[in-house]
């Protein structure tokens, strides 16, 4: 029983390539295999400009050590946070466990940068609450932050998981609800833009709706790429439950990552076309 709610990443649970390195998903094209069933995070589709990116973070460790020591990116939110994640990951990659442990270590440092690009998300969605139109319908910035510090928390607490060497299915799917969670924020904030573009400059609405018309499409298969391996996850033994959290959790951070650089990408858009001082 003990076994189905921890996984250690002991090396019984290995995952390394005939190389001997371990292996990186490519996301969004997670293989997360269930029984005998593979799902993969789908592709986001998209007809803007180049979205905005977030930190890709090589397998190597001075990759991942390069990642940690950069300040804290869009606007220095959850200064506190980041601050203890990157220490728990300099500790985990300069402990010598053994060769027995190597990839054990590998896979908590990766939960740490995963965790950390998730609060660079977040970050991203708070920066976003800044451009507010104030219009009446639009969410206030502080209702935001409200909203997204307990998916904030979560991320954290998956990095202290990792860090204590205790992640598991719990971890994984609280990761990802919270991951679901700040792309919803990023979602109905794309919409409230959208809305109040249409009480300021009817027309130029007219043209941005039709422009977003396939959000409605993206977040749809955003969720469900999410639910199902959420299901998979609860649905899987300890044995795959332990093979799957690490690759499950930085493929789905990356997945996020696209679906809520795009809604912030096209809020942006959307805000300036509102504030464009040019006629309509």
């Amino acid at each position: 029983m003990a076994a189905l709610r921890t996984c250690l990443f002991s090396p019984a649970f290995s995952t390394a390539s005939s190389s001997g390195r371990p292996r990186v998903p490519n996301a969004p094209s997670i293989v997360s295999v269930v029984g005998r069933r593979e799902h993969r995070f789908p592709v986001l589709k998209s007809t803007t400009a180049p979205r905005p990116r977030l930190a890709v973070v090589r397998a190597q460790n001075r990759d991942a050590q390069s990642k940690a020591n950069q300040p804290p990116a869009a606007g220095g939110h959850f200064h506190e946070e980041i601050k203890r994640i990157t220490q728990h990951h300099r500790d985990i990659i300069s402990t010598d466990g053994g060769f027995l442990y190597a990839e054990a270590t590998a896979m908590s440092a990766r939960v740490c940068i995963s965790a950390l690009e998730a609060l660079d998300m977040a970050s991203l969605v708070l920066d976003s609450a800044r451009l507010n139109l104030g219009e009446a319908g639009e969410i206030s910035a502080e209702t935001i932050h409200g909203t997204v510090r307990p998916y904030a928390a979560l991320f954290s607490a998956a990095a202290e998981d990792a860090y204590c060497r205790k992640v598991n299915r719990n971890t994984v799917v609280r990761f990802l609800g919270a991951l679901r969670g700040v792309a919803a924020v990023s979602h109905i904030m794309l919409e409230g833009a959208l809305e109040a573009l249409s009480h300021r400059r009817p027309r130029e609405a007219v043209s941005e709706y039709a422009f977003n018309s396939d959000v409605e499409d993206m977040y749809r298969e955003f969720e469900q790429g999410m639910r199902q391996v959420e299901d998979d996850i609860r649905n899987a033994s300890a044995v795959a439950t332990c093979k799957l959290a690490v690759p499950v959790i930085l493929s789905g951070t990356k997945f996020a990552g696209s679906f809520v650089g795009l809604m912030v990408d096209r809020r942006r858009r959307v805000v300036e076309k509102a504030r464009s001082k040019s006629p309509v």
